[in-house]
């Protein structure tokens, strides 16, 4: 009890310091994006996914060898792992997807402009400085959606979510098929909290998507339990295990809830 204790204590301090730091300004915003270590340029960056037919979901062998390996872990979700199962072959339109999540910056543009609420987290509409480029976290179903909106895309599906990351070829993580510590900013990598959006260029899926595996977990359209407001989120977080990251592994969040570990990348309409 007393390690709970003190665990619990130390990630508030860290989180705490983490986000006390010098708040960022309007006009210094966009300077950050791309500079001194903070990722990639991500605006208006987005990956053509040709659509056409794809296996999703996971076999019944494979849900039954995470259960055995996870399923003593806290973080593992018996009922989310079961939903993956069967294994189903989809067809889909094409569409583009954001190459990146969304960022701090990104956002804070979309507060600015269309007067959104601010995460909790934030001092006002300002966001800790070194923050620009990582993906934005503690937003909700519905502030998403309206990120979305704005910007003129819309949420992933489930099935677009996951076609993305994987292709065609139903390979069990955005790389291949076996799990390398180290490949995404997983638990089992050395970069507590998140960073900033391309960091793990292993984590890339077969259409050139970043960050699918890992950094944060992320938003889609598709209802978890419609009856409790509950929509999947899929892939991995930095504090999440391997069997998070998996392409077909998913979660459900309460479209009201907000975390540390979820944000979100936006999808638009291939036109035909």
């Amino acid at each position: 009890m007393r390690k709970l204790v003190f665990s619990i204590f130390l990630l508030s301090l860290i989180l705490s310091l983490q986000f006390s730091v010098t708040a960022i300004g309007k006009e210094s915003a966009s300077e950050h994006i791309g500079h001194h270590g903070r990722g990639p340029d991500v605006e208006n960056d987005m990956v053509f996914i040709p659509g056409g037919e794809f296996v999703m979901g996971s076999t019944p062998a494979e849900v039954e060898e995470i259960t055995k390996k996870f399923g003593s872990k806290k973080t593992f979700d018996a009922e989310a792992c079961k939903m993956e199962s069967p294994q189903r072959k989809v067809i889909l339109k094409p569409f583009y997807i954001d190459r990146y999540e969304v960022t701090y910056a990104q956002y804070r543009r979309f507060i600015l402009a269309a007067g959104h609420q601010p995460p909790p987290d934030w001092s006002g509409t300002d966001y800790p400085t070194e923050k620009a480029n990582y993906p934005v976290m503690m937003v909700t179903y519905k502030d998403a959606e309206a990120y979305a909106k704005w910007a003129g895309k819309r949420l992933p599906t489930e099935a677009e979510w996951e076609f993305a990351a994987r292709g065609a070829d139903a390979r069990m993580y955005p790389w291949g098929n076996n799990f390398e510590p180290g490949a995404a900013h997983t638990a089992e990598s050395v970069h507590l909290f998140g960073g900033h959006v391309g960091l793990y260029p292993k984590d890339t899926s077969p259409y050139g998507v970043r960050g699918m595996a890992g950094n944060v977990a992320e938003w889609t359209s598709d209802w978890f339990d419609a009856e409790k407001k509950i929509r999947v989120v899929k892939g991995g977080s930095w504090a999440q295990l391997s069997h998070q990251a998996r392409c077909a592994s998913k979660e459900g969040i309460r479209e009201d809830g907000m975390s540390h570990l979820i944000g979100f990348r936006c999808v638009k309409d291939a036109k035909d």
